[in-house]
């Protein structure tokens, strides 16, 4: 199975190096569909449903933090390296309340009213900064490369191109295919080598197209119309969705 830590991996090893040899003192753009491995966490990252309410326990040790208006440092762990648990971080930043439930119901069922704020101890610490601003572990990995990682939004794959070169690579192995797996061992790679350059960047032009439609409130079948429809760079020409939307 592919895991986060196979991504991270041939992120860190094969795509960010490659990169660098090919445009150095260049940033590259990581764009990631949103899938469970791209939102995959550290082992050590801050994250509060991993925590116990009390100290030690199977809680994962958690990395040191900072916190307050002084920055100050905390760590998450005792001297003899037991997790300290969601009470007695609250309580070393003095936020931990008499008699404080460590976790509420709502919390405990997965309810996500934002209005519920500091209902219960589990709730209070995920909503502190370092907590909010905890990154996955590709986007860490990423931006400590002192590259830049995007996500493409939610349920949107006509907005991520590679989705069409797989499109296109998969049509290929399809009809050059013998259905043995030697034959699919060597069809694979020459089906991903069968889509050119200028066809991939169509694939991207086509992309920007449909997100130029998506911000002038074009939508729908009208969008996918006009996106094959007009061929420009990157965006739709301004007479046109004028056009297609008065017209539709």
């Amino acid at each position: 199975y592919w895991t986060a830590t196979h991504l991270i991996e041939q992120v860190e090893y094969k795509a960010i190096p490659i990169f660098e040899a090919l445009f150095p003192n260049c940033i590259a753009v990581f764009a990631f569909d949103n899938s469970s491995n791209h939102s995959a966490f550290a082992a050590d990252a801050l994250v509060a449903k991993r925590m116990n309410i009390g100290p030690g326990g199977n809680a994962p040790k958690m990395r040191d933090t900072f916190w307050g208006p002084n920055n100050e440092r905390q760590s998450m762990n005792f001297p003899d390296g037991r997790p300290k648990g969601i009470k007695q971080i609250l309580s070393e930043r003095g936020l931990w309340r008499k008699n404080m439930v460590g976790e509420c119901r709502l919390c405990r069922d997965g309810n996500t009213d934002p209005l519920r704020v500091d209902c219960c101890g589990r709730k209070i610490i995920s909503l502190q900064p370092d907590f909010l601003a905890q990154r996955s572990a590709l986007v860490e990995m990423i931006e400590d490369s002192g590259h830049v990682c995007i996500f493409f939004p939610k349920f949107h794959c006509e907005l991520n191109f590679i989705e069409r070169y797989w499109g296109a690579a998969k049509r290929f192995a399809r009809n050059n295919c013998n259905y043995t797996w030697s034959g699919l061992q060597e069809t694979v790679p020459r089906a991903l080598d069968s889509v050119n350059l200028i066809t991939i960047r169509r694939f991207a032009r086509k992309m920007w197209r449909y997100m130029d439609l998506y911000r002038h409130g074009v939508t729908g079948k009208l969008a996918e119309y006009a996106a094959r429809k007009y061929k420009s760079h990157r965006r739709i020409p301004e007479h046109a969705w004028e056009e297609e939307l008065r017209t539709n």
